[in-house]
């Protein structure tokens, strides 16, 4: 079932975006996803996901989600079809598992914000999802330590990856200062606090901040992890993707990614192509007297 009238919705918040997403000449789908095939997914959520191609995208979605979900998943479009960001890409087996997690995690520091900025309702929802992330990895933390009272790489991986989002979405949140209380009780917060400083600075290098977020898992990384993004169109050719290895992204990428952060408590706010326009009725949390990492 196609419910195009979704786009219509979400352009009454964010025109600016879905008038981006038509200006690339791509198709945008939406079907139920009750009968959405069980591969292929990049961004695989409970109740939304995202079927990406080259010129296609298809958005399979539960009946009556809340439209952020729906905006979450075209802030990703947005991401890779019209700011040309690649995407993290294992040559063998796509975007999936821990690959997924990765991707999610540095994608959502710069989507959440944006989100959460047109559609305020998204503030509890990932509040929510910080509060139930925590409380699995205290619960695996307490059920994990061996001899030496060390937590593991996959556990804190997790946490890094929440203290990140929690920095960048809701900082002043009450989860925000539960996370840094247990990366603190796991000796992590310094750790964590120098990590995210220099994540935050450099977040436009993508591949660099792939491999910062990767830095707890190294050891179980696929060999074959790269990045992937929309080539430009060649006379005569159709849009593909085009892949490289993670480590030689710096030597092949096909253009620049226009810086979208900058270090926080900076003056940057979000960017041009992303702000919520004039007309905009938001007034979210995040914005005032703080840098944001806009696009997700």
């Amino acid at each position: 079932m196609n419910r195009p009238n979704l786009l219509d919705l979400i352009a009454a918040r964010a025109g600016h975006i879905t008038r981006a997403l038509a200006a690339t000449g791509k198709t945008i789908e939406f079907r139920d996803k009750e009968f959405r095939p069980t591969t292929g997914a990049i961004e695989d959520r409970s109740d939304a996901f995202l079927d990406l191609a080259a010129n296609k995208a298809t958005i399979w979605s539960a009946h009556g989600l809340a439209l952020h979900h729906i905006f979450h998943i075209l802030l990703h479009l947005h991401r890779y079809w019209v700011e040309g960001l690649p995407q993290l890409w294992d040559k063998d087996t796509g975007c999936d598992g821990m690959v997924h997690d990765i991707e999610s995690a540095y994608e959502h520091l710069v989507i959440i914000p944006v989100e959460i900025a047109h559609f305020p309702d998204a503030y509890s929802y990932w509040v929510n999802y910080a509060e139930e992330g925590l409380y699995q990895c205290c619960e695996l933390a307490s059920a994990t330590k061996g001899p030496s009272n060390d937590v593991s790489k996959e556990i804190k991986s997790k946490l890094f990856q929440l203290y990140l989002l929690a920095q960048a979405a809701f900082p002043r949140a009450q989860v925000a200062t539960s996370i840094a209380e247990e990366a603190g009780k796991q000796g992590l917060l310094d750790e964590f606090s120098a990590l995210a400083k220099i994540v935050f600075k450099n977040f436009e290098n993508k591949a660099f901040v792939a491999e910062t977020l990767c830095l707890y898992r190294a050891d179980t990384l696929p060999a074959r992890l790269g990045l992937r993004w929309v080539e430009a169109a060649r006379k005569g050719e159709g849009q593909q993707f085009h892949w490289t290895l993670l480590k030689d992204y710096q030597s092949v990428r096909a253009q620049p990614c226009t810086p979208v952060c900058s270090v926080p408590n900076s003056d940057a706010r979000i960017s041009p192509a992303l702000q919520p326009e004039s007309n905009s009725t938001s007034e979210p949390e995040i914005l005032p007297n703080r840098a944001v990492w806009s696009a997700c």
